[in-house]
């Protein structure tokens, strides 16, 4: 190759990520709306931070649309599902409270016994009653 010959990249080299960047992106949202623990903080957060990196690259190879709304999806869209995903797995932890206090309330309920009401005391049984071990002089 002679040198003055300046060599341009090929066809191949300028594709950006774009494909890459929008799976990753939404694997990170699914991992974010599922009712498992510690689901979003360390998977979705994970992939978020790579489709973060891969909307970079879009810019810089000049897919300025796709990077841009890459980014718009990562920093935003990503965030308000973060928290929507919490809501969901907190409202999902909350029921299922809810319905253990249920069943155990029907379970007292019908283990409870009524109350017998006592027998009215006469006035010598009280007497007695209280003095129970002393000297009845």
């Amino acid at each position: 190759m002679p040198e003055n010959q300046i060599e341009t990249p090929s066809v191949e080299a300028k594709k950006a990520p774009v494909a890459a960047m929008w799976i990753v992106m939404i694997l990170a949202w699914v991992c974010f709306l599922l009712p498992f623990p510690f689901t979003g903080i360390f998977i979705g957060a994970p992939l978020t931070l790579a489709a973060f990196i891969l909307a970079i690259v879009c810019l810089a190879k000049n897919r300025v649309a796709h990077g841009v709304i890459g980014l718009f999806g990562t920093l935003i869209v990503s965030t308000v599902l973060f928290f929507a995903g919490g809501a969901v797995f907190y409202g999902k932890a909350l029921q299922e409270e809810m319905q253990k206090q249920q069943q155990l309330q029907k379970q007292q309920q019908q283990n409870a016994t009524p109350m017998k009401h006592p027998a009215p005391i006469k006035p010598g049984q009280a007497r007695a009653a209280h003095t129970v071990g002393w000297d009845k002089t």
